[in-house]
């Protein structure tokens, strides 16, 4: 049982060593900025999560045309083709799918 601890107690020091000496030389960096927010007091709710989530703004419209233009004609319809002809567990699937996908 002792040794048992022992073993487990250096091979932490082992594996902590090892990640000292990896981040010392270069090869992997330090704490992304996104790591070290979370460690910092957050002024409008103190959770970071909300916090962060707070800061995004709803998305344009004309975003949606730019990018899923022809998208936005031909997928309803094919949800639409995928229900209504041979309805299998899949297509009902995929349908349902894609109107919720549609719809958030």
């Amino acid at each position: 049982h002792a040794f048992g601890r022992r073993v487990a107690g250096l091979g932490a020091m082992g594996v902590v060593l090892a990640l000292v000496l990896v981040v010392q030389s270069g090869r992997v960096g330090g704490l992304s900025a996104r790591v070290r927010g979370l460690f910092v007091a957050h002024t409008r709710t103190g959770n970071p999560l909300v916090d962060s989530v707070a800061e995004h703004q709803a998305t344009q419209s004309t975003v949606y045309w730019q990018y899923f233009h022809f998208t936005m004609f031909t997928a309803p319809a094919g949800a639409v083709l995928c229900a209504a002809t041979a309805r299998t567990e899949a297509r009902i699937f995929l349908a349902a799918y894609l109107l919720v996908a549609g719809y958030f």
